[in-house]
């Protein structure tokens, strides 16, 4: 049984459909990836998963319990995370600060200073730095907070909306190492990624979505040898990282 279904949802923007009949299955412990041209829906339903836009119509679950309509509180409790593309931290805040941010939600009981502890040993970065101002770190740093923030109340599905959004080609190897030590952890791993051959190359199983609808899924590490899907992703160069610029810090 999957862990996680999205059943032919369709939904949009007033009169403007956007997804007209998107699956998605996702097995517990995967890391699958999303991937489409700009306006393809991706975006879009993450935000129906997670709450922020009710579908026309369509069924999402979660260890076969519908979640479609609950609030992000609700969601968090139950284990689904949802970690936004990059420049989300507080920048004004520590980075211990901005961590205890992440667990405001947590239930009675809950360790904060034994999962912080955990979040540094999964990022020593954080550690080191852990009272200077988010709002210093590099973009890929950032991005590690990001990760660490959402994976503070130890959440059993996380979903990235293009993790390497902006970053310096050569960080983002770096931070789907991150990401591939998380899913390791046992977390399943549901994203959005522009970066489409890096992308394929660390997941499990692969969606495309074009103009509204899952046209091919299958194995990551042959979704390329589907001609129509090579030739828009390769063709244009459209895997390449936009890029900051400049050098990055270590993460």
């Amino acid at each position: 049984m999957a862990q996680f279904e999205v059943d032919d949802v369709h939904a949009g923007y007033d009169d403007l459909p956007v997804l007209k009949g998107v699956d998605v299955s996702v097995e517990a412990g995967e890391m699958v990836c999303m991937i489409g041209p700009n306006g393809a829906g991706k975006s879009t339903l993450f935000r129906v998963i997670y709450g922020l836009l009710s579908p026309t119509s369509g069924e999402v679950r979660y260890r076969n319990e519908s979640v479609l309509g609950l609030s992000q509180r609700a969601l968090l409790d139950h284990g689904i995370a949802y970690i936004l593309q990059r420049d989300a931290v507080f920048p004004d805040m520590t980075i211990r600060d901005n961590l205890e941010m992440g667990a405001y939600t947590a239930p009675d009981g809950y360790d904060l200073e034994a999962q912080i502890g955990q979040m540094y040993d999964l990022f020593p970065m954080l550690e080191e730095r852990a009272d200077q101002n988010a709002g210093t770190l590099s973009g890929g740093q950032r991005q590690m907070l990001e990760f660490a923030r959402g994976l503070i109340l130890d959440p059993d599905l996380i979903l990235l909306d293009e993790p390497t959004a902006g970053l310096a080609p050569k960080i983002i190897d770096q931070v789907f190492g991150k990401i591939e030590e998380i899913n390791e952890t046992g977390v399943t791993v549901l994203m959005i990624e522009q970066n489409v051959k890096t992308g394929l190359q660390y997941a499990d199983r692969a969606y495309v979505l074009e103009d509204g609808q899952t046209r091919f899924s299958g194995p990551a590490d042959n979704i390329l040898d589907r001609p129509e899907v090579r030739d828009a992703y390769l063709g244009g160069g459209t895997d390449e990282a936009d890029g900051e610029g400049g050098s990055e810090a270590r993460l």
